[in-house]
């Protein structure tokens, strides 16, 4: 057979390294061959671009400078799965990481540390802030920089979705300070970028002209503008020598900006870019909700990208051009005739009504997602939140959030692209899933005051292998040759099934029969890069398989189901399968699809490969006999309980009323009208006949009158026509909607079945809504519109109609475990655990069976396990994780919700309080299980430790400072680096390190009084291996002509340089000669082109500059050395000595002659001169009192002087006791030395205070203490060491000590006198008066009372008894009195009281208590009860029998409940002052209209003040009206009850005469 080649479809794939076998070698057979078959089955099938995902299990993330990093910013991970999974990020550069788990389909935060993340004053250096996310299973994840009023937020493609051709869009920056920005993040070593700048950059890089930049993995680069310029349109690739296998990641925005230019406030923008390979050329625009317009930017790649707006050309760019559009409004579609990008932009707030700039690159059409989960930001300037969801027409009411359907009336067509819709969607904070099986695109943003983020939720293909391209596909089983496209080294082909086998290192491989299928791959590397390459070839034997298990013929009851099946031998895993008719069937493409024929039906089942290279068929029969009952829907009144509750199961179950399947004709009888409707197949049929519309005018189905009163279904088949006459295609509003009547005339609305949406015959089951249960409702289908005969044709078939209906039928209830219930329709279960319960329901008629079940999810009790109470000591937080005890998915709530905690809705979230705080969060289970847990946060001193250095990149040999800094720079911090030996000091903040290898230095902060301690790692990487070697010095007697050689330990190309270049033959080679005759040092450094090493060799020629130098000094008694340097010369002095060194005292001429071995001799000589030393003598050791000064004088004037009181001049004074010693250096320069003893005796203590004060009664004895001393006082003249005294007077004493020190000591005595205090007799008083008490003192004394008060009187309203103690500081006086407070009457009127004197017969009754007292109310009665008619102010005066008073008050208003008012029917406006106007009176009337008309209907009066009266004048009061009869129309509310309730309107009609 010859070979047939299949497609051809040029792509390679790549990896870093030449491995085997590869990865995907390494997937079992099995697997292998359905991810190739069905990546192949991908590419054979469409043509459009490849899904980009976002979701995967490694991502590269880097952060741009924000506006502002205060300490409310936040850089914010969102990491999402649609499983459990688990994970790490870390900084790899920077020793930093973070475990954390993600719960299914919630958001996990991590906050990464400011200063670890954000690229913060960094310009176009290299940077260690690459972040690095893995994770164990597929997740999305999406990043946010967050500081107040500037956040912006984007998705993070996984790495394998990372490119390396870039083309940036961006915005014009603020100013200087807040620039245009892109960043670059490596993920592998070696990486080697070209950057091609639209604009010149900080750097002096020009516009236009490329420059490189080299980063290893982790390594980030970072350029903003400091100015206004764009960086919109730069370039960004990898050079060839870096290849396509070291993708790296590219972010793009600005540190803030205004959009457009002038639209104020600024805001940070953020936007992860997609690669220009991924760019398409179909955009769907939605507008933001919430604000009022946008702006967007199309940027082109390749010149002459014609643009199309809406289907209309607009405009054509070249490669790197951009157009902007501001202030639009509508949703709008947009076309390319080449790949390009889209960048929508919110606005500022002042342009917009809400909100700030954020950047959002929106996904090509191509790119979607069908389940995600992502979360809003959580900010409390944002606002509202939402999502706009893009996606075909044709999957309109298929897209869920959190598992609710969004009704299809929330989606909008694109006005000019229908085939897509659109809807914005307003959702809560927090998480949020959604889903579409179909996919959609998704764009999440939020709005508030001068905030706002914007990001898409991605795209990706649930494909779990990826794809592969396939180079060639044949069907054949004869020869095959497989040629390499491009070969490089190392190249060699294998069989994806036996990836250990070699099958060959040509270029081309030769199959021969019998050939084995697979998919062949030869691997290569490319011969610059070095980057692997793999290319796939698809072989596939003609050979069609067995089908077995088929599906035996069954019969069912009607609306039974029945599981077909069908088994490939041999069975492989990537076969195709189809089955049809497809209508019945819950999926056609599968091999066990589940069947619900309603009639009587032949399903035929195709299998094959996905080229359709093997291929086999087969057949099943499923037989229908009739059934009574459409369907059985068993349900619970909760799905989801927790251990211990109940759940009430029942049972939905329809009895068809209506049935009619046109075989082989209409029943008619079933219809009450078919209109342009006839039996025929002309536009299909399930089985034998549907029918059919045609022809002009209105075409519909109308059924008879039903008693649907129970509710039920109505289900039916619809098709369309999909061509020409007979079965054309109806256009757009020519759809068939389902109606509804319950009167057979008036008809409401069911369901429009739109034609875009049905692809062939679709079966559908509607629910007869409230409206349409009666016991006669009509069922009509018909056509919106068509135009006309043979035009937009469509057909019905397999009407069923049925109603809710349990009798006759036998139910039971039954699980795994055994029954539940028999022949019972609504039972109560209480399970401890998930079960699933089924209902078998018998028809007692015909004895068909049907059976449903439904899934109780049991929540499991659980505890939570949670973060000890820790004390925190990092102002960077601590990570709190809770753990629940079950593996349940759960919900997250964390509070105080305030700035210091990164997520309320994580299960890992980061805390920074500033104070010590408790943190309780609330964890519910998918059931709704609930439980709490609380940890305490201590917060001690704060510690903020940051890492740098001079240099992170040395090379081999040099030197770099680490810096250890502390924020605030507090003094009691230890510092400990480790690895300590390359260090200068390991305990040093700012150590030099010098270090021989890449070295990951750590250093450990400790807060000593805290106890905290913080660590930070900095890794130093050391370049360039080699040294080199200029050999040893070298001495000669003549140096010209020398030759110099430098050998490196590793051969290779060098730049050479010797120094001084003036000195040497050539500075440029490895070997020189020396050209003049002179001892030098020779430098020689050799570069690699990266790191440059350095070697010294010194050529000494011999004796040529040498010298004992001049004629040396001496002071007297000191010894001098002289060396010549040379020892291992001959040498001979004249002090007959022979060695290179003596030692010399004497004062004469010095000579010595030296000779070489090499025969070359030099005599020098040298004297000495011996001076003499300065005549010192300080004089005998001095014994002296305190307070004595003493001088000690060195003499020798004219010299310098050194005391050891680090004093300089000849003479000093000193005045306390030690040992002064001096320096003394003459005129000559010598140096003599002298010192003495001073002694200052300690002067006798004075111990008396300077006053003593005694009562009158006392006596006090003054000590002068100092025993052993002489003593005298006076004014009595004694001589002891102590006295008694009690007489006022100053005492003083003179005291001497043994060492004949004088001191003198004196007080003061005071005899004080007793203070007299009298608090008069006991008292009482009214309560609520006030009674003084006086001690009756004179001033200057203090007074200190039983209560706290310290005044000479105070005030006492409360019974009890009263102390006042008197003290003049030392005579204490107290006096005591009891005072007594008598009772005020007691109030016992109401603050307020209502009543309606109009409607109440008794009389109001006040009662004012207080039995025994006096009265006298305000109406004069004293009486203790009073009688009241009218509304006011009532007050009393009540005295008790102990004569104390009380005024009371009492307020009575008036309070009507109904429609109390009164309209006159006449008045008479003649300024009489009687009856001269009218209006109407009422009681409590809360709301009030009235208008006043003519007999000609006219207006001339009207009022809304029920106190507003009519003069009789019209309603523009420049004239009166004439007497005669008016017409009133009255409107009113008024109070129905005490708690303030108001009536509905009430209208009054009537008449009033008005006579003049």
């Amino acid at each position: 057979m010859k070979a047939t080649n299949w497609l051809t479809l040029r792509s390679t794939s790549t990896k870093m390294t030449l491995s085997k076998p590869n990865l995907l070698a390494q997937l079992n057979p099995v697997m292998k061959y359905i991810f190739v078959f069905l990546s192949l089955f991908i590419f054979l099938q469409s043509y459009s671009q490849d899904v980009i995902p976002t979701k995967g299990k490694e991502f590269w993330v880097g952060f741009m400078e924000n506006f502002e990093n205060d300490s409310e910013a936040s850089l914010d991970l969102f990491i999402t799965s649609n499983v459990n999974t688990s994970g790490t990020v870390s900084i790899p550069l920077q020793g930093w990481n973070f475990d954390f788990t993600v719960n299914a389909n919630t958001t996990t935060t991590v906050t990464i540390p400011n200063n670890l993340g954000e690229h913060q004053d960094e310009n176009q250096i290299i940077s260690s802030k690459g972040i690095l996310v893995e994770t164990q299973d597929t997740v999305s994840v999406f990043a946010i920089n967050f500081s107040p009023f500037t956040a912006d937020g984007t998705k993070i493609l996984p790495t394998k979705s990372l490119g390396t051709t870039y083309r940036v869009p961006s915005y014009s920056g603020l100013n200087s300070f807040y620039g245009s920005s892109l960043l670059v993040v490596s993920t592998e070593d070696d990486t080697e970028v070209e950057i091609v700048p639209s604009v010149a950059t900080p750097n002096g890089d020009a516009a236009g002209v490329p420059f490189t930049v080299q980063l290893d993995r982790g390594e980030s680069y970072q350029i903003i503008l400091d100015n206004t310029n764009d960086l919109t349109g730069t370039t960004i690739r990898a050079t060839e020598a870096s290849g396509d296998c070291r993708p790296f990641a590219v972010y793009s925005g600005a540190s803030c900006v205004n959009i457009p230019l002038g639209c104020t406030a600024c805001d940070h923008i953020y936007e992860q870019n997609f690669s220009v390979d991924t760019w398409g050329t179909e955009y769907y625009v939605v507008p933001y909700e919430f604000a009022d317009s946008f702006s967007y930017r199309v940027l082109a790649d390749t010149d002459n990208t014609d643009v199309f707006i809406d289907g209309v050309f607009a405009y054509t760019l070249n490669a790197g051009e951009f157009e902007e559009e501001n202030y639009e409004t509508d949703a709008i579609c947009i076309n390319m005739s080449s790949p390009a990008s889209v960048i929508q932009y919110m606005q500022g707030t002042t342009c917009s009504g809400s909100g700030d700039p954020a950047m959002l690159i929106l996904n090509d059409a191509s790119q979607k997602i069908n389940n995600v989960t992502m979360s809003t930001v959580v900010s409390p300037q944002i606002t509202d939140h939402g999502v706009n969801i893009i996606l075909e027409t044709v999957d309109v009411g298929t897209f869920s959030i959190d598992g609710a359907l969004i009704d299809p009336s929330e989606f909008s067509q694109f006005p000019n692209c229908p085939t897509h819709s659109y809807a914005q969607i307003g959702i809560t904070e927090g998480s949020h899933t959604l889903n579409a099986n179909n996919g959609f695109t998704a764009y999440s943003f939020g709005l508030g005051d001068a905030e706002s983020y914007s990001y898409s939720v991605g795209s990706f293909s649930p494909n779990p292998f990826g794809n592969i391209d396939i180079e060639e596909a044949f069907c054949t089983s004869d020869q095959v040759v497989l040629q390499a496209e491009d070969p490089g080294f190392e190249l060699y082909w294998y069989n994806l099934d036996f990836p250990l086998d070699t099958l060959g290192n040509d270029p081309a491989l030769i199959l021969n029969p019998p050939i084995i299928s697979g998919i062949y791959v030869v691997a290569y590397n490319n011969l610059v890069s070095g980057c692997e390459r793999e290319e796939f070839f698809s072989v596939e034997v003609p050979v069609s398989p067995n089908l077995d298990n088929v599906t035996e013929d069954q019969t069912i009851c009607q609306y039974e189901s029945v599981q077909l099946n069908v088994v490939p031998n041999p069975f492989n895993s990537f076969y195709l399968y189809t089955w049809t008719p497809s209508l019945g069937l819950n999926n056609p493409n599968i091999a066990d699809p589940i069947a619900t024929p309603l009639t009587t039906t032949t399903y035929e089942v195709n299998v094959s490969s996905p080229t359709g290279c093997a291929v086999a068929n087969s057949a099943v029969t499923i037989t229908v006999e009739g059934g009574q009952f459409s369907n059985l829907d068993a349900f619970a009144d909760d799905y989801e309980i927790c251990q211990g509750e109940e759940v009430q199961c029942d049972v939905f179950i329809n009895e068809i009323i209506l049935e009619d399947d046109f075989d082989p004709g209409i029943s008619w009888g079933l219809w009450e009208d078919i209109s342009n409707g006839v039996q025929s197949t002309d536009c299909g049929a399930i089985n034998e006949n549907a029918v059919y519309f045609n022809g002009a005018g209105e075409r519909s189905a109308q059924t008879i009158a039903l008693d649907v009163s129970a509710g039920g279904l109505v289900s039916f088949a619809l098709q369309y026509g999909e061509g020409l006459f007979p079965c054309d295609a109806p256009e757009v509003g020519e759809d068939v909607v389902l109606e509804y009547s319950t009167d057979g005339t008036n008809w409401t609305d069911i369901q429009i079945f739109y034609s875009f949406s049905l692809n062939g015959w679709e079966q559908f089951n509607v629910e007869i809504p409230v409206g349409a249960e009666s016991m006669a409702t009509f069922f009509r289908w018909r056509q919106l519109a068509n135009s006309g005969v043979n035009q937009d044709n469509w057909s019905l078939d397999n009407i069923a109609i049925s109603v809710l209906n349990t009798e006759n039928i036998n139910f039971n209830w039954f699980s795994d475990e055994g029954m539940v219930a028999i022949d019972l329709v609504n039972p109560v279960v209480t399970p401890l655990e998930d079960i699933t319960y089924y209902v078998e329901a018998i028809d007692g008629n015909n004895g068909c069976n049907y059976l449903d079940s439904i899934f109780i999810n049991v929540g499991q009790n659980f505890t939570l396990e949670i973060t000890p109470d820790t004390t925190l000591c990092d102002v960077q937080g601590i990570g709190l994780e809770v753990t629940p005890s079950t593996n349940d998915s759960f919900d997250y709530l964390w509070t105080p919700n305030n700035a210091t905690i990164s997520s309320v809705f994580s299960n890992i979230p980061t805390v920074t309080p500033v104070v010590t705080t408790v943190y309780e969060v609330e964890v519910t289970s998918d059931q709704g299980c609930v439980n709490t847990a609380q940890v305490e946060i201590f917060v001690n001193q704060l510690l903020d430790l940051s890492l740098t250095s001079d240099e992170d990149e040395i090379c081999l040999g040099e030197q770099t400072v680490l810096h250890a800094t502390v924020a605030g720079a507090p003094s009691d911090i230890e510092y400990v680096w480790s690895p300590a030996e390359s260090l200068s000091s390991f305990l040093d903040p700012d150590p030099t390190a010098t270090p021989t290898s890449t070295t990951l230095y750590e250093v450990i902060a400790t807060d000593t009084i805290a106890g905290c301690s913080l660590s930070e790692q900095i890794t130093i990487l050391v370049s360039g291996g080699f040294t080199i070697d200029a050999g040893e010095d070298q001495t000669v007697c003549d140096a010209e002509g020398l030759t110099l050689n430098a050998v490196p330990s590793i051969f290779g190309a060098y730049d050479w340089s010797w120094q001084p270049g003036a000195e040497v033959t050539s500075t440029n080679s490895a070997s020189t000669q020396v050209v003049n005759n002179e001892t030098n040092e020779f430098i020689v450094s050799a570069s690699d082109g990266g790191c440059s090493q350095t070697d010294t060799v010194n050529v000494f020629v011999l004796y040529q500059t040498f010298d004992l130098g001049p004629d040396l000094s001496v002071c007297e008694g000191e010894e001098l050395t002289l060396d010549t340097g040379l020892p291992d010369e001959t040498h001979f002095w004249n002090t007959t000595e022979e060695t290179s060194l003596i030692t010399i005292s004497n004062e004469q001429m010095y000579v010595v002659e030296i000779t070489s071995a090499l025969g070359c001799s030099v005599i020098d000589s040298v004297f000495l001169e011996v001076i003499p030393l300065p005549v010192l003598d300080l004089g005998a050791d001095q014994n002296l009192c305190v307070g004595d000064v003493y001088g000690i004088n060195a003499g020798n004037p004219g010299a310098d002087y050194e005391w050891n009181t680090m004093e300089f001049t000849q003479a000093i004074s000193v005045e306390t006791t030690g040992i002064f010693s001096v320096e003394v250096v003459g005129v000559n320069g010598c140096l003599n030395a002298d010192e003495i003893s001073v002694v200052f005796n300690e002067n006798p203590i004075m111990v008396l205070p300077d006053e003593i004060n005694i009562c009158e009664d006392e006596v006090v004895t003054l000590d002068a203490e100092n025993e052993g001393s002489n003593f005298l006082w006076t004014p009595n003249a004694e001589d002891t060491q102590s006295i008694d005294a009690n007489i006022s007077a100053v005492y003083s004493v003179s005291i001497t000590s043994p060492e004949g020190c004088i001191s003198v000591d004196q007080t003061e005595l005071i005899v004080a006198t007793y203070p007299a205090v009298n608090l008069g007799p006991d008292q009482s008083a009214c309560d609520g008066e006030i009674i003084q008490l006086n001690a009756q003192t004179s001033g200057g004394l203090n007074v200190n009372w039983s209560v706290p008060e310290n005044t000479s009187s105070i005030e006492v309203t409360t019974s009890g008894v009263y102390t006042v103690t008197v003290d003049n500081d030392y005579c204490f006086s107290s006096d005591a009195v009891s005072i007594f407070f008598n009772p005020l009457p007691e109030n016992s009127l109401e603050e307020e009281i209502s009543t309606c004197f109009v409607t109440d017969l008794d009389p109001l009754v006040i009662n004012a208590a207080n039995s025994g007292s006096s009265y006298l109310w305000s109406t004069g009665e004293q009486t203790a009860s009073i009688e009241v008619d009218e509304p006011g102010l009532y007050s009393i005066n009540i005295t008790t029998p102990f004569e104390c008073e009380g005024t009371f008050y009492t307020e009575v208003y008036e309070l009507c409940i109904g429609p109390y008012i009164y309209v006159p029917n006449s008045f008479t406006p003649n300024s009489d002052g009687i009856n001269d106007g009218w209006k109407a009176d009422g009681i409590f009337i809360i709301d009030f209209e009235i208008q006043v008309f003519n007999r000609w209907g006219e207006v001339v009066f009207e009022s809304t003040d029920v106190n507003e009266v009519w003069q009789g004048n019209d309603q523009k009061g420049n004239h009166f009206a004439p007497s005669g009869v008016y017409t009133y129309q009255l409107r009113f509310k008024y109070l129905v009850n005490e708690a303030g309730a108001v009536s509905d309107w009430n209208e009054r009609i009537g008449q009033v005469t008005l006579v003049r």
